[in-house]
């Protein structure tokens, strides 16, 4: 977001093309797995974190 309120056309014109590389680089997802078998993304990301803490407080509770 921020790279599109700039004032592109008021920068040296080096700089304005790099601004639109980054622009059109940023229109693009990129998607990665995990073995070919799992996307990683925030949502697995956090659905792991929350197993893992899981998993956790269950041994904490079994081994006292």
């Amino acid at each position: 977001m921020a790279t599109y309120m700039t004032e592109w056309y008021r920068l040296p014109p080096k700089t304005a093309l790099g601004l639109l590389l980054i622009n059109m680089r940023s229109n693009f997802n990129i998607h990665l797995t995990a073995g070919k078998m799992v996307d990683l993304s925030l949502y697995t990301f956090g659905n792991v974190m929350k197993a893992s803490v899981t998993y956790l407080n269950m041994l904490r509770q079994i081994t006292s």
